[in-house]
This record gives structure tokens, C-alpha cells and sequence, in this order.
């Protein structure tokens, strides 16, 4: 209980009961604890229903997986919990949710799906710099003509191109024939960085 700049803990609020004693019929609070810890690291987001008895007095707390919740508007605009595949929607003040690390301020981020993805993008930009530094930071060659290249010249070129590939050959010449040009090269070293 916040009174000017201090704080108090309140031991007469009904939730302490249920966090102390017994959230529910079936946990005892430390396993109300953990399954709702578990669900917040691992999932980002920790869903419980508050149900109140007859008299509207707090009664449990239920721990919801977080698979089964999708915060959404019902049909009159409210921002309300649904449960996947029940049917039932919750009002806010029904739910205690905590959530992690969000982009919506609604949701927590699955940390491992957004680790997933960071360490795929991680792996693919490598594979790609080592591919691309193998072949001495050189893009793909362009070569152009106004004529069409006969057969035999094409397979000479393709021969010639294959002989210059990789880095120990790269600096090799090569002769171009029938008004072929080089349009690209190498690549500055600016560049690839």
C-alpha cells in the first residue's frame, strides 16, 4: 500500500491468502510460483484466471498455458483473453498476467523463437562472408556483347572461367573473344567490407 512516498506490505488484501496459503484447490503456492516462473522465462508471458466465488470475493488462481491465450477485442471493442479452442473469452480484470521482454506492450516475445531467429541470421551471414571471402571478395563476373557467341566460343569461356575460379587463380588472365567486355571485376575492398 503506497502512502505519500512510502510503501507497506498489506496483509489483510484477499489475494495474500491465495498466494500464501492455497491459490488453488490443486497447488500449493510455491507450485502456483513455479508453473507461473516456468511459463514467464520460457514462454515470456504467465497467465492465471482469477475466479471469484458467489459473493465476488477472490475464490483461486488458475494457471492458463500460455499456448492456449490470445489477447484480442471482442465484439463490443474490449480487450479480452480468449482462450484457444474453448471458446471462452476473459475480461483483463479476470487475468493476472505478467510478461517478459515485449514489442507490443500487449504480449511477451518468445525468447526462444526470437534467439531462433537471431542465431539463423547469424549462421546464414556467415556462410555467406565465407563463401563470399573464398572467392577473394569477388562478386559473380559480367561479361557483355552486342553479338551472339558460337558454341565453341561459349564452351571456351566456360572453360577459361572455370580455370580462374578460386583464389589462387584469381588473378589470372582471361581472353575474351568476340567482342566480349568484362563489365564487373573485382570488388574494393571498401566495398566488401
Amino acid at each position: 500500500r503506497e502512502d505519500g512516498s512510502s510503501r507497506t506490505p498489506v496483509r489483510d488484501h484477499p489475494a495474500v491468502e491465495l498466494l500464501d496459503v492455497q491459490p488453488n484447490e490443486a497447488m500449493t503456492p510455491i507450485d502456483f510460483l513455479f508453473a507461473m516462473t516456468a511459463n514467464l522465462v520460457l514462454r515470456r508471458n504467465a497467465f492465471a484466471q482469477v475466479r471469484r466465488n458467489r459473493g465476488g470475493a477472490l475464490a483461486e488462481l488458475l494457471p492458463i498455458q500460455p499456448q492456449l491465450v490470445k489477447f484480442t477485442r471482442n465484439a463490443d471493442g474490449e480487450l479480452v483473453y480468449e482462450l484457444h479452442r474453448q471458446g471462452i473469452e476473459l475480461p483483463i480484470e479476470e487475468v493476472v498476467h505478467l510478461k517478459g521482454f515485449t514489442l507490443d506492450g500487449l504480449l511477451g516475445v518468445d525468447g526462444i523463437s526470437l534467439h531462433r531467429d537471431v542465431i539463423g541470421l547469424a549462421i546464414a551471414l556467415e556462410t555467406n562472408a565465407s563463401k563470399f571471402f573464398a572467392n577473394d571478395s569477388k562478386l559473380g563476373q559480367v561479361l557483355g556483347t552486342d553479338k551472339t557467341l558460337s558454341e565453341p566460343a561459349q564452351n571456351r569461356l566456360r572453360a577459361a572461367l572455370e580455370e580462374r575460379s578460386g583464389p589462387d587463380n584469381s588473378y589470372r588472365s582471361l581472353i575474351l573473344e568476340e567482342g566480349l567486355k568484362l563489365l564487373t571485376e573485382r570488388m574494393t575492398n571498401r566495398d566488401a567490407q
